[in-house]
């Protein structure tokens, strides 16, 4: 907010009816990346006003309920709907499992994962979150690679992160110790980094009433 400038996505003020503001963030992206822009107030004013499709309040239950529903309108976009519910649930899990349970289970069988003053504990965070800034950056190559995009980046990410969760349990030493977990930080940050991003693609791209019409606004003249 202080140093990059953030602005309202065009789709989102469209959904708000706030058509002047639609119009000039659309010129306004034109202008910086060098591209034409014919869209005008006045062809959005003669679109006809935003309203309520499923009830008097476009912020009620049935509008919630009616978007709610969109996501499951086809057969594949429920099952691609349930997957991302699905993966999220996952990697929900696996986080506290990791953090909370894991260290005391194996300390519980004799392991020494670390010392336990706040300077070793600090210092550990310090360098497993550095390592893992790297994983949404390795994603980032990863997706733009043609032979792999963000599928196969996914599962690179969740196979990897799989195998060091598993060999995790086999962690004796303060050193396996933060070989290991900067190794999840990392692997595990390129599943979620990319799971993070694609997500609201999706949903967006394929549950958005206004989908159609964000397309052909994209569309370079």
């Amino acid at each position: 907010m202080t140093v990059i400038r953030l602005k309202e996505t065009p789709k989102y003020l469209l959904a708000k009816g706030q058509d002047e503001e639609v119009v000039k963030t659309f010129q306004e992206i034109s202008q910086k990346y060098n591209r034409p822009c014919s869209l005008t107030l006045a062809q959005m004013e003669a679109c006809g006003p935003i309203k309520s499709t499923y009830g008097k309040s476009r912020y009620g239950f049935s509008e919630f309920y009616a978007h709610l529903r969109g996501l499951f309108a086809t057969k594949k976009l429920g099952i691609s709907t349930s997957l991302i519910w699905f993966s999220w649930t996952l990697i929900g899990l696996a986080y506290p499992l990791f953090y909370v349970f894991l260290p005391e289970f194996l300390a519980s069988r004799g392991a020494q994962t670390g010392e336990d003053s706040p300077y070793y504990t600090w210092r550990n965070y310090m360098i497993t979150n550095t390592v893992g800034i790297f994983g949404p950056v390795a994603a980032g190559f990863l997706c733009n690679w043609k032979y792999l995009g963000r599928r196969y980046t996914m599962v690179i990410g969740a196979l990897t992160s799989m195998a060091f969760f598993f060999a995790y349990t086999a962690v004796r030493t303060s050193a396996q110790n933060i070989g290991f977990t900067c190794a999840i930080y990392f692997t595990v940050n390129i599943y979620y980094g990319t799971l993070y991003a694609y997500t609201p693609e999706v949903c967006l791209d394929t549950a958005s009433p206004f989908s159609s019409f964000w397309n052909i606004s994209l569309t370079p003249q």
